[in-house]
Formats: structure tokens, sequence, C-alpha cells
């Protein structure tokens, strides 16, 4: 929805000028992976220093907090993948249905 006029953003109907679209948005898509490994991996260097300052473990709070936003990261990726993949397989379809009503 916009927020100026609250309409709902339509999808092209052109097949065509959703592959576009789709490809517009996994643009967007990579940027908002490289957030999902970034601000994971300042917060885990932050709350690591914590841990280390706090509790004396050395640099095993550091370590440990780095590999849980690994892992984090990456399960939020692999979410984000299969959702890119369901929608360009449905669009790939719609394209090949036209093609073959033509």
């Amino acid at each position: 929805m916009t927020e100026t006029t609250g309409e709902t953003l339509k999808q092209p109907t052109d097949p065509r000028a959703q592959k576009e679209a789709f490809r517009t948005r996994l643009f967007f898509l990579m940027l908002e992976i490289a957030g999902l490994f970034l601000i994971p991996a300042l917060v885990a260097v932050w709350v690591g220093k914590w841990l280390d300052s706090s509790y004396e473990f050395g640099n095993t709070g550091k370590a440990l907090a780095l590999l849980v936003a690994f892992v984090l990261s990456w399960v939020c990726v692999i979410v984000r993948y299969r959702q890119a993949v369901r929608e360009g397989k449905r669009i790939d379809a719609e394209i090949t249905q036209e093609s073959q009503s033509s």
C-alpha cells in the first residue's frame, strides 16, 4: 500500500513486465541480504565485546556471538531465497502459458 493514497500497488499484468519488476526486486533483495549479514555481525561484535569484558571470557564471547549471528543470517537468507524462487517459477509459468495461448 502506498502511504499517501492508501491504494494498493498493482503489479503489471504483462508477464514480461512482471519479470522486469521481479528483477528489480531481486536487486533490492541482494541489498537486504547484505543487511542480513552486516547488522547481526555488528550487533554480535558489540555483544561479544560486552560479554568478554563483563565475564572475562577472553575472545570466546565475541566468537560465539558471531557464530550465532552467522547461523541466523543464513537461515534468513535461505527463507528469502525460497520465496524468490517460488515467485520466479510462478512468473515463468505465466510467460509460458501466455506464449502457448498466443
